[in-house]
């Protein structure tokens, strides 16, 4: 008697288009049917001549800081944009959170030293971005520091910074808008395993899944989101501590095998 095969385990990945590149390989080869929904999209500001006016006057800035890849790519556009190829006669000193986002920063100012602190050797309450600001308070940058960023954003950066009394300007160079609530519940309904990008994600995951026996496991990118998880009454499997594709294949690996094992079902 043939025997019936098994289903692969579905995991929705919900990060935009071009994020997390070679993590649907590695988790196909590992077994899983990947569905990419990406739940957030993102848009040019409503108006850049906050950011035209930082580019322009770019050599005013001693300090540039960068907390995610989006914010680093948006902001070299607009700068090709505005300025062209040419690099800046004086380019600042530039931090980052991460190697992806201190890559997304060196093809703006190639050539460039960008200070990427070990995060990881700096456990930190709010996160990688004050584990950054404790980086950059130890190093005593030079104020103001302008910190290119998306709108919405968390502003524990900017507000670590000011209290130490360093200027901190902000300029959003993109908008992030959140996917419609059906399109979210298609999401919990139909995979086993979802990862959770962001807070907002997360928070929109949860509004989507009021019923806890109806949830998959949820997998959290980064402590902050699995934080918000948690507060919006969803308790993350697993973290992936690294913001990287091996890093959340890790993770999803881990909330694999912790299902299989009865260790986390659909709530």
């Amino acid at each position: 008697m043939s025997q019936v095969p098994r289903p692969r385990p579905r995991v929705a990945l919900t990060v935009s288009v071009g994020s997390l590149r070679g993590l649907a390989d590695q988790l196909e080869k590992a077994g899983l049917e990947v569905r990419h929904t990406p739940l957030l999209s993102f848009e040019p500001p409503r108006d850049w001549t906050r950011v035209d006016l930082a580019i322009a006057q770019l050599d005013q800035y001693p300090t540039l800081v960068f907390t995610s890849p989006r914010a680093a790519a948006a902001f070299g556009a607009r700068y090709r944009r505005v300025i062209g190829t040419a690099p800046p006669p004086a380019p600042p000193s530039i931090w980052a959170t991460g190697e992806p986002t201190a890559a997304a920063a060196y093809a703006l100012f190639t050539g460039s030293v960008i200070e990427t602190p070990n995060i990881a050797a700096r456990p930190s309450s709010g996160g990688a971005a004050d584990a950054l600001a404790t980086a950059m308070i130890a190093a005593a940058v030079c104020p103001p520091v302008l910190f290119p960023c998306g709108d919405p954003h968390r502003s524990v950066l900017p507000r670590r910074l000011a209290r130490h009394g360093l200027t901190v300007e902000e300029a959003v160079c993109y908008r992030a808008v959140l996917a419609p609530l059906p399109m979210a519940r298609g999401v919990v309904v139909e995979n086993d395993i979802v990862v959770a990008g962001s807070p907002r994600i997360a928070a929109l995951l949860q509004r989507a899944a009021p019923d806890r026996c109806a949830r998959p496991a949820l997998v959290a990118l980064g402590v902050t989101t699995a934080r918000a998880a948690a507060r919006a009454g969803w308790i993350p499997a697993t973290i992936a501590r690294a913001a990287t594709a091996e890093g959340v294949a890790r993770a999803v690996l881990e909330c694999l095998h912790s299902v299989r094992s009865g260790g986390a079902t659909r709530e």
